[in-house]
């Protein structure tokens, strides 16, 4: 589902709430103006179960809905609090959507000059051994790869025309295999620059909220940990929710600095103290403002540095071509 859509949901359904709506009618009638989708369908089961008496604790858990949105809407409907709630998811999915159409330009932009860059250089490779063909059929001669037919200036002539192709399409592999496929963009999600602090942040803002919500520091990190999953980041916060099962309770007991959580996290989300959810706060601006900028230079520096490359891949596809035409010239 669109995280636009879904944040704006939640902010119209949380202002019904708060104006006296009943949460039925409130659904009802945001699902009716909503277009056709995903989306629309869980919210109309949503409504349905509630019409039939069940309550919305036992309604969300049947939804196809993300896990973690599931289980905030029911802390908060537990506490009381169900149009805080939603305006905090809100504010989560909008963010997390206006951060994320940055950082998927990066993903975007380098598929189309793969692409394009590929199709040139597959349509120059192919078409160098035909205009070869019917270059030494001009001179009555048979020329393959290389107009001398030595077998090492036909093997050279080989790489160099080929080794461009082969390299642009294991990228363009490379790149649709991170970006169709969830596992692997979940493993470049915490190793790549802009994305890493994008991740950074939304884990910092995510367990704020869970704090302020009500939940206990044990509580926030064994979900968090549950919603990052296998990765290397889900980890290292389970092994923080270990350490408060042990009877740690500070920040600065409990987080300790690692691969995926630099010590600047670590700092920030203790710095104040046992206020630990404005220290994440902190964390989640500052790594918030970090990965806007590190995007920002990596969509700079994209184009430069996409010309420069593929100037020498077709600098060293041009050079067998180059060289047969010269020595034929010679020749003839």
């Amino acid at each position: 589902m669109k995280l636009d859509e879904f944040a704006f949901v939640n902010r119209q359904l949380a202002g019904m709430l708060k104006s006296g709506i009943p949460l039925e009618g409130a659904i009802r009638q945001l699902s009716a103006n909503l277009e056709r989708g995903a989306l629309r369908e869980e919210l109309q089961r949503l409504e349905k179960d509630l019409a039939n008496g069940v309550p919305l604790v036992d309604a969300l858990p049947k939804r196809k809905l993300p896990e973690f949105y599931k289980r905030m809407v029911g802390i908060g409907a537990t506490a009381n609090n169900l149009p805080g709630m939603l305006l905090n998811m809100a504010d989560y999915y909008s963010r997390r959507n206006a951060l994320w159409s940055r950082l998927k330009g990066l993903l975007v932009y380098p598929l189309i000059v793969l692409t394009l860059a590929s199709a040139v250089s597959l349509f120059v490779a192919l078409a160098y051994g035909e205009f070869i063909n019917d270059l030494g059929a001009a001179f009555n001669q048979s020329l393959p790869w290389s107009v001398n037919q030595e077998p090492a200036e036909a093997a050279r002539s080989f790489v160099l025309l080929w080794f461009p192709t082969f390299a642009l399409l294991s990228a363009l592999a490379g790149a649709l295999i991170v970006t169709l496929n969830r596992s692997a963009r979940e493993a470049m999600r915490w190793r790549c620059p802009g994305f890493r602090e994008a991740s950074l942040s939304q884990v910092a803002g995510t367990l704020a909220m869970m704090l302020k919500g009500g939940c206990s520091l044990g509580d926030s990190l064994a979900l968090m940990s549950d919603v990052e999953g296998g990765n290397r980041a889900g980890a290292q916060l389970k092994a923080w929710g270990q350490r408060v099962k042990e009877g740690h309770q500070g920040l600065d007991e409990v987080f300790s600095a690692g691969r995926p959580f630099p010590p600047l996290f670590i700092w920030l989300a203790s710095s104040a103290g046992e206020d630990a959810a404005t220290g994440l706060e902190r964390a989640k601006e500052v790594y918030h403002e970090r990965a806007i900028r590190r995007s920002d230079m990596l969509l700079l520096a994209a184009l430069p540095a996409a010309i420069v490359g593929l100037g020498f891949l077709i600098l060293a596809q041009a050079t067998p071509l180059v060289s047969n035409i010269v020595h034929m010239m010679d020749v003839w």
